[in-house]
């Protein structure tokens, strides 16, 4: 960050982020798909208190504050992250037909 950008978040925290709603088990199912998983069912339980039904990150700060602006959706996100963790490229190509997330 430069010096403004800086000054402006004076410790302050951002949501680095999509910015689109995600529920785990849609989180799950794309993970499953990129480790070559698809069709594997979760385990479910109840949920228990405090337990967070889906994320969204608000990243209006960051946007306002930095200039950021999502390059990537969850998925290509996600398989980026299993290239640079495991060394190999992801099994799934995305090609579910159901939208995972997307950045606006």
């Amino acid at each position: 960050a430069g010096v403004s950008e800086s000054a402006a978040l004076d410790g302050r925290a951002v949501n680095i982020g999509c910015g689109v709603r995600t529920t785990i088990l849609q989180l799950f199912n794309a993970i499953a798909e990129l480790m070559g998983k698809a069709g594997t069912e979760p385990t479910l339980a109840d949920p228990r208190a405090g337990d967070v039904p889906h994320s969204l990150a608000n990243i209006t700060a960051a946007r306002e504050i930095l200039g950021y602006e999502p390059i990537e959706d969850l998925h290509s996100g996600l398989g980026s992250t299993i290239t640079a963790l495991t060394g190999r490229q992801p099994q799934g190509t995305g090609g579910t037909g159901e939208v995972v997330s997307g950045c606006h």
